[in-house]
């Protein structure tokens, strides 16, 4: 039997300073006070940064921020997985230049002590600033130089688990996010089993060390469990596999002689497209080798081309019969640039006659005519052969685009064999292993398949039976839990039934649940189970839960010192019948000693309406967060709804005063 326990003290914000925090543009400091009644709401608009606020509160008593869809396994794992998100989380909604000014200062009271802290947004294991201080103000720690933010944060953790009665910080991470806290995230406890556990080891008195083991041992109950079904699985298909080819075994038999043939047949075709594509290939070499012997012959042409020309020049002395200057005249157009007219002629027939090159205007020495072949024949010789040469590397090229392509048909084509014939072998993989001997070859698959089950089948009952003996370590340890739930069942039941039927207007009731592996509660409602979230509309689901915290909060508090649920109140999931039943449930909750720190919406909604009428001005401070920072455009359009909608509020809020003061008259 767990240990008995009075509770323990829970963090109470008192005050909070946010500064440089962007998302607040208009108000760069913001200075809230939730000492002025036990119900604080922060009313606003949506995406204002209710829930953005709520989360800075819960960040600044433990460095961390809810990781929406981070599945939870125990309180130690997830706060180490959640330190990262929370040094990312408010990037966005802080500018890049106020980072390093960004910071929450945060007073609060835990037992009889109090506590100021100021963390930087983006240093979730620092502090920058700490003092604590007892019931007579005496200080128990003083900020001081000597520490940097990481010792400084240490202190504040062994202090804080001193003061709280929990034994790990993580145990107050979970708290704080989980039930201390309902959230933008919805995470429900009722329909999450691993968070209804840890929730029920915290509150009901098991030591950490004991909740470790209980969550250490169920996961390994649970990969067992996995490891197991995943091995059954596995020798069902096998053996299915297996009796599939045993069944259709006569078959296999006699059509193993044909399969063979289209698989030879198959493979013929390979060969002769393998065949047809070394073919191409070749085809392809030979055109781009015949390709640059022409390219080849092709640049000796114009090198003797060049060379005739040269000593023709030299020998006759005028240039006047070269091809571009003799059709630049012919044509009176420049060859060269594209010029016409007479100037073209006039320039060429200018140089000429001064004996000077038509094109650089050099002066031409005169020499003695060569003995041979005429230059001028041979040029026009060379000039035939160069076009005819040109005119069979453009076949050439034009082959080779060819060649090239019917290669690449080649090569897709055995691709497609190949393939036809790979998926052809796989499925009829038993068929062709028979050839030969057949029924020695099915024999032989049937042999193999049956070895892979028997493994299988072994390794299944090896992890069901670590799997048991791990089960029956958790058991004792589970006994504990159940009762330790049991001594305390009949004030927390009824805690839970009286605000979640404030909300509900049903008979509802819980039970306390042991599975295989998990302890956990189960909601009845009229009778019915309830144990899906389906069973429950939305709304439903989310207010029961928020009761369930509620009856957790009232379970684990210390006397004299009554926790605060902070509620990111989900009115969007609300119909109007089920609008003042929530506003009743949370002032019952307030009404019993707690505190409230709630976020709302401007709207006409009666849930803020009851809760203002039940409680008064004494009893719910409202701060209006549409003059901390700029409206959008659809917002300020409905601005003079939201106007109204707050004086309706307001209205009930004095309602509620000149009741109470009635009530408290009529008492005297």
């Amino acid at each position: 039997m767990a240990k008995a326990r009075q509770g323990f003290d829970l963090p109470r914000p008192e005050r909070v300073r946010l500064d440089a925090f962007s998302l607040f543009e208009r108000e760069p400091t913001i200075e809230v006070d939730f000492t002025q009644a036990p119900v604080f709401c922060l009313v606003g608009a949506n995406g204002l940064g209710k829930s953005t606020f709520l989360a800075a509160i819960a960040y600044a008593i433990t460095g961390a921020v809810g990781q929406p869809d981070r599945k939870f396994r125990n309180a130690s794992d997830y706060y180490k997985q959640t330190r990262a998100y929370a040094a990312s989380y408010f990037r966005g909604r802080i500018k890049a230049e106020d980072e390093q000014a960004a910071q929450i200062t945060l007073e609060m009271t835990v037992g009889d002590h109090f506590y100021r802290l100021t963390r930087g947004m983006f240093e979730p294991d620092g502090l920058r600033a700490l003092e604590i201080f007892d019931s007579a103000d005496n200080p128990l720690v003083e900020d001081g130089e000597e520490m940097d933010d990481e010792e400084r944060h240490g202190l504040y953790k062994r202090h804080l688990l001193k003061d709280t009665g929990l034994e790990e910080f993580s145990q107050l991470v979970f708290l704080q996010l989980f039930i201390l806290s309902f959230d933008e995230r919805r995470a429900l406890l009722f329909w999450t089993s691993e968070l209804m556990e840890e929730a029920l080891r915290i509150a009901f008195g098991l030591d950490s060390e004991r909740a470790r083991e209980i969550a250490k041992l169920a996961a390994r109950v649970e990969a067992l469990e996995s490891n197991a079904r995943n091995d059954q699985w596995e020798a069902t298909r096998t053996r299915k596999h297996l009796a599939s080819l045993l069944s259709a075994g006569e078959e296999i038999l006699a059509e193993a002689d044909d399969t063979v043939a289209e698989q030879e047949r198959l493979q013929e075709q390979r060969d002769e497209a393998l065949e047809d594509l070394e073919a191409a290939a070749r085809a392809v070499s030979d055109a781009q080798l015949q390709l640059a012997e022409r390219t080849s012959a092709l640049r000796a042409l114009r090198s003797d081309y060049n060379l005739v020309w040269s000593e023709r020049l030299g020998a006759r002395g005028h240039p006047g019969s070269h091809p571009v200057v003799a059709r630049s005249l012919e044509d009176r157009h420049c060859m060269i640039c594209g010029t016409e007219g007479d100037r073209v002629v006039k320039a060429i027939e200018g140089r000429l006659e001064k004996d000077a090159c038509p094109l650089c205007d050099s002066e031409i020495k005169v020499k003695d005519g060569a003995v041979g072949e005429d230059p001028a024949d041979r040029l026009q010789r060379l000039d035939q052969e160069i076009v005819a040469t040109q005119t069979e590397i453009s076949s050439d090229e034009s082959m080779i685009e060819r060649v090239e392509r019917d290669h690449s048909d080649r090569r897709d084509h055995l691709a497609a064999i190949d393939k036809d014939l790979a998926e052809f072998e796989l499925k009829n993989e038993a068929a062709i292993a028979s050839k030969g001997d057949s029924a020695g070859g099915l024999k032989a698959v049937e042999a193999r398949f049956k070895t892979q089950i028997a493994e299988a089948q072994k390794k299944r009952d090896r992890h069901r039976k670590e799997r048991d003996a791990v089960r029956r370590k958790l058991k004792p340890l589970q006994d504990e839990l159940v009762n330790s739930y049991a001594a305390a069942e009949n004030d927390f039941v009824p805690a839970f039934t009286e605000l979640a039927r404030k909300f509900l207007g049903l008979e509802l009731t819980i039970e306390i649940e042991r599975k295989t592996d998990k302890v956990g509660l189960v909601l009845s409602v009229e009778g019915q189970n309830r144990r899906t979230e389906d069973a429950l509309s939305e709304s439903q689901r989310f207010f029961v839960d928020i009761a369930l915290r509620m009856a957790l909060i009232q379970q684990m508090s210390a006397n004299g010192a009554p926790g605060c649920l902070c509620v990111d109140t989900p009115e969007g999931s609300l119909d109007i019948a089920y609008e003042s039943k929530a506003g009743e449930m949370f002032a019952q909750f307030v009404d019993r000693g707690f505190e409230l720190l709630m976020t709302a919406n401007i709207n006409t909604s009666k849930l803020l309406q009851r809760l203002a009428s039940r409680r008064g001005k004494r009893g719910i401070a409202l701060e209006r967060m549409t003059e901390w920072t700029h409206l959008s455009d659809v917002q300020i359009a409905e601005e003079e709804a939201f106007e109204e909608a707050w004086r309706e509020i307001l209205a009930s809020q004095a309602e509620g005063s000149r009741a109470r003061t009635k009530g408290s008259k009529k008492k005297k």
